[in-house]
């Protein structure tokens, strides 16, 4: 929530430089970026239900920003529930994206437990984008398997 809130300050700030741009004296250099952040990299806040049926899942909200330079790194927030209803089955949770590859075990709960989530990283050199999460269950004999993606 946060990272939100600095990101529109960010945003703000960026308008009102851009804005005075035209004030400056003819000839003079603007010292203000080409692109502001939120043209490099798109925000956005999500509410996700990934389920395994019927045992584990995660009832939360992926946020995620930033332009991913060094000055401004791309970044990913979970928040929410994590859970496991199924004796002997352990629920684990992953954050993919469809593009750029990247992949994070996130976390994982125990059987019949539920508890809370807050998880978050950080890039630079690209953005997050086309986000998802999956919840994979483990029972005490047998494969591991993963439910459906929740697209953010």
């Amino acid at each position: 929530m946060i990272r939100n809130f600095l990101g529109k300050l960010a945003l703000v700030t960026a308008s009102v430089s851009v804005a005075f741009t035209g004030l400056a004296p003819a000839g003079a250099q603007a010292n203000t970026p080409s692109t502001s952040s939120a043209q490099a990299g798109a925000a956005g806040y999500s509410y996700v239900q990934p389920r395994k049926a019927p045992c584990g899942g995660f009832d939360g909200y992926v946020e995620w920003g930033g332009s991913g330079t060094v000055a401004d790194p791309a970044w990913v927030e979970l928040q929410g529930q994590h859970w496991s209803v199924c004796d002997g089955y352990t629920a684990y949770i992953y954050l993919e994206s469809s593009i750029g590859g990247d992949s994070y075990y996130v976390g994982l709960v125990d059987p019949e437990e539920s508890i809370p989530l807050n998880w978050g990283t950080t890039k630079t050199g690209s953005i997050y984008d086309n986000l998802y999460v999956v919840v994979c269950v483990q029972p005490p004999v047998g494969r591991f398997v993963c439910g459906e993606p929740a697209y953010a």
